[in-house]
């Protein structure tokens, strides 16, 4: 399988957004596609995840178009979780939406990551799998009667 190779940007305000292919069980390939819009269209509905990239040397590999990427594994282990059964998730996340070997268009990418945040019509945080300190966690979460999802 050969490796993702990226479209250029062609405007300021053009984003990539991934698309992540429903798969019924969770044991099943990581396959997405990486589409190209305009940040500032009322159109796009898409999340955006943050997450901690974690060590870059422990990595996963999934299938964009018929493509290999690799990506962390606290990448790998958010996709896992962000999978629907039967639709299309849009999704923008840094690793892949960015072109990382781009110096000139991960400045500017990341000059615009507020925006491209904000438009987001949700944001999803992945701390991690679960362990010992999770319930905990999600106790205080539910205590304090903040507006998360949980």
């Amino acid at each position: 399988m050969m490796h993702y190779q990226y479209r250029p940007l062609q405007h300021t305000d053009e984003i990539r957004v991934v698309c992540i292919e429903p798969a019924l069980f969770s044991d099943e390939a990581i396959n997405c596609h990486i589409i190209h819009c305009r940040r500032s269209s009322e159109n796009l509905k898409y999340e955006a995840l943050s997450y901690a990239w974690g060590d870059v040397a422990k990595v996963k590999s999934i299938g964009v178009g018929s493509a290999n990427f690799q990506v962390t594994s606290n990448c790998f282990d958010a996709l896992r979780r962000l999978i629907y059964e039967e639709d299309i998730r849009l999704v923008w996340i840094d690793a892949l939406c960015i072109n990382q070997d781009d110096d000139n268009e991960r400045t500017e990418q990341i000059r615009v990551m507020g925006e491209i945040y904000s438009r987001a019509r949700r944001v999803v945080v992945y701390l991690g799998e679960a362990d010992d300190a999770s319930e905990e966690l999600f106790d205080w979460i539910k205590a304090s009667k903040m507006n998360f999802l949980v």
